[in-house]
């Protein structure tokens, strides 16, 4: 946290990233297919060029042809429709990628008619049983809740196999040891459980695959099991992502977000200094 800062949060949480992808995706004039599985990579040699979909309404299954594959469904599963396509890992010195460990998790909803937390980032929670952190996530997007009111988020870690109703229940418990009578106000909307079949990531935060090991036969890896290292959720994903496009245009220098961790260094830097050698000066000096 005191090396990257906070992780940020975006307005109208993850329906409204994916809405400005969607709108992004139709404006480059890319095709959304929906209802639609990729089951296998058409291969040329050993390089990818292209995979075959399976259309679930109408059972129908048919190939696409690519000069450049970009998979989003994770490293592990990534890797497995490689093996089961029959692709190699070009030279034989070098084994397959060990896939990394899903991230499952449990989430809890609810509503305050007060104010919890006072920030827009996420408050963790060192010392509790089950809840990692808490998010008040009408802070960033007062439209999450009905006005006057508070939408909060918890997130907490499960192992694989976890009881979710078990689960639910410590959740409440650390609420209540955290919040005290203020959680007696507060109404449980409901909860999301995700385990490994269905994670919160496809790599638990500091596992990412961050190498691009079949780049060289076509096919590149993108998404939530590929952060980019310091960041976490919707950051490092987006960080992930623009790194690999970069690098298939060749598009060379820092990017964005590390510029932007520049400014907040560079700031933080400027405000020790004149903290040292001006102690008395005021906030706004």
């Amino acid at each position: 946290i005191f090396k990257y800062g906070l992780p940020g949060v975006p307005k109208g949480g993850a329906r409204a990233v994916t809405r400005q992808l969607d709108l992004a995706a139709k404006e480059a004039g890319v095709v959304i297919r929906k209802n639609t599985q990729a089951i296998k990579f058409l291969l040329d040699e050993n390089s990818v060029c292209g995979v075959t979909l399976f259309e679930r309404r109408s059972k129908k299954t048919y190939e696409i042809e690519a000069p450049l594959v970009i998979s989003n469904m994770g490293p592990g599963n990534t890797i497995r429709m490689c093996q089961e396509s029959g692709l190699s890992t070009g030279d034989n010195s070098h084994s397959w990628p060990l896939p990394p460990p899903p991230a499952t998790g449990f989430k809890l909803q609810v509503l305050s008619p007060k104010s919890l937390i006072d920030h827009d980032s996420i408050m963790f929670c060192l010392d509790t049983k089950r809840v990692a952190g808490i998010l008040q996530a009408s802070n960033v997007d007062p439209n999450l809740a009905s006005p006057g009111k508070h939408l909060l988020i918890s997130h907490q870690v499960t192992h694989q196999g976890a009881d979710w109703l078990k689960e639910r229940e410590l959740a409440v418990e650390d609420w209540k040891f955290l919040f005290g009578a203020d959680f007696d106000d507060c109404q449980v909307l409901g909860s999301s459980n995700f385990p490994d079949r269905f994670p919160v990531n496809w790599a638990s935060q500091g596992y990412d695959l961050r190498e691009q090991v079949f780049a060289e036969q076509g096919l590149w890896m993108v998404g939530d099991g590929l952060k980019v290292e310091g960041l976490m959720m919707v950051e490092g994903v987006g960080a992930n992502a623009e790194s690999v496009v970069r690098q298939i245009l060749g598009i060379e220098g820092p990017l964005p977000w590390e510029v932007s961790q520049l400014a907040v260094w560079s700031k933080a830097i400027q405000k020790r200094v004149r903290k040292l050698y001006y102690p008395n000066a005021s906030l706004n000096s």
